[in-house]
């Protein structure tokens, strides 16, 4: 979550303050966060995308999600042009084992889902 703060800091020239990077790290305490980079062709595509986590046949719902408009990639101009999206979301750590195998499902509103899978004993 601080790599999105640094990048909208620096849209504005300056760098994240502390008390900011402080905020952020006490809000994702006890939370496993994904950060998605979505690729498609209008500035919205990604607005209503949601991601759930699976656990021990259990689905754990984000406590925090935040789906970004998409903006231009690559060069310009591209006809037609890239557009990609950073989507987070945060699940509630407590209640996963962090030696856990889990999947994260990535379910797109207009059909379809993909699923990727993460070994947390792995990631450390």
């Amino acid at each position: 979550m601080i790599a999105p703060a640094s990048r909208d800091a620096a849209k504005e020239s300056r760098k994240p303050r502390p008390e900011e990077i402080k905020t952020i790290l006490d809000e994702a305490d006890n939370r496993l966060g994904f950060t998605l980079i979505l690729s498609g062709s209008t500035h919205e595509f990604a607005r209503n995308f949601h991601a759930v986590l699976h656990y021990d046949d259990i689905y754990v719902q984000p406590v925090r999600k935040h789906n970004a408009p998409a903006t231009p990639y690559g060069w310009q101009p591209v006809a037609p042009p890239i557009l990609r999206a950073f989507c987070s979301y945060e699940f509630p750590f407590d209640k996963i084992d962090p030696n856990a195998e889990v999947s994260l499902i990535i379910i797109n509103p207009q059909g379809g889902e993909a699923e990727l899978f993460f070994d947390l004993s792995r990631m450390r």
